[in-house]
């Protein structure tokens, strides 16, 4: 339910506030779970805290969608929580959160730069990559994003295939080929966020991998690979777990990321099950990161 590739070009966008009365986790992560249930994902889920109060934010690029959306959040008769909506200039919404998106270390080798900001670095003594993601959505800043990313470099030169699970805008698949894949297959359940990483993967000079429209919860295929990521929230990869640690190669590495602290313990105890040998944690804002490798 990414917002539209045509909100660039519209003279505004429209944002969807959630506001929960407190700062309560617990309530926070069931809301996380809801919305990705129903077709977002985290990376566009923007979360802000201010007087512990939350809020999770989501944008349309009409205002038809955004009253979409809004009965959608209605019509799921959440408890406590406050639905309210406005409209913003898009110029100067993009504005505001380009001059905050700062390229940044999400990795201790490679430097995350906007594609916007390309030009500055292209010529600097460090490694980038380069990211557009159409809107404030994917840019990588997000904490389940950059735990993932490390768990990705702690692996450099140990897997050739990667399977990316929820793509968004490529940027796990383009590090992973930056530290040994050559053979990766991503996936993704909308449109935008497949031709949004098509872009990003052109716009690093990568060969584009294969990447479909499709929702891993149908996923048919016995193709087995050297490292598997999904970054998820806790209640989908407990659902789907046993069919992630099939699509691992025996000796080789599955990562889940999106994992609250509330659950983190769940969903330790539920992969326990598997034969499989936690080798990694990496936490960020109450976020975890969990790297296995498979035993056979």
């Amino acid at each position: 339910m990414k917002a539209s590739k045509s909100a660039s070009k519209t003279s505004r966008t429209y944002e969807v506030i959630l506001t929960l009365p407190s700062r309560d986790n617990l309530s926070a992560e069931i809301l996380r779970e809801v919305l990705c249930s129903t077709g977002f994902s985290l990376e566009e889920i923007v979360e802000s805290i201010q007087d512990q109060v939350l809020t999770f934010s989501l944008y349309a690029s009409t205002l038809t969608d955004a009253r979409r959306i809004e009965r959608l959040i209605t019509n799921l008769n959440l408890q406590n929580i406050l639905i309210s909506k406005r409209s913003l200039k898009v110029r100067d919404w993009q504005t505001r959160w380009k001059e905050e998106f700062q390229p940044f270390k999400i990795t201790k080798q490679y430097l995350l730069v906007p594609a916007w900001k390309k030009d500055r670095y292209r010529n600097r003594d460090v490694k980038c990559i380069y990211i557009d993601s159409h809107l404030a959505f994917g840019t990588g800043m997000h904490p389940t994003t950059q735990c993932m990313s490390l768990l990705i470099e702690r692996c450099a030169g140990r897997f050739c295939s990667f399977f990316d699970i929820g793509t968004g805008t490529g940027i796990l698949a383009v590090l992973a080929y930056r530290y040994g894949a050559r053979d990766i297959y991503a996936i993704d359940i909308t449109d935008s966020c497949v031709d949004c990483a098509k872009s990003n993967f052109e716009r690093n000079h990568i060969p584009v991998p294969r990447i479909d429209v499709s929702d891993f919860k149908a996923y048919r295929k016995r193709t087995q690979y050297d490292f598997v990521a999904a970054n998820l929230v806790s209640f989908d990869l407990m659902q789907v777990g046993k069919k992630l640690v099939q699509c691992v190669r025996p000796g080789q590495y599955l990562a889940i990321s999106g994992i609250s602290m509330d659950h983190y313990h769940s969903v330790r105890d539920y992969f326990k099950q598997y034969p499989l040998r936690c080798v990694r944690i990496e936490r960020d804002q109450g976020w975890n990161a969990l790297l296995f490798k498979k035993y056979f």
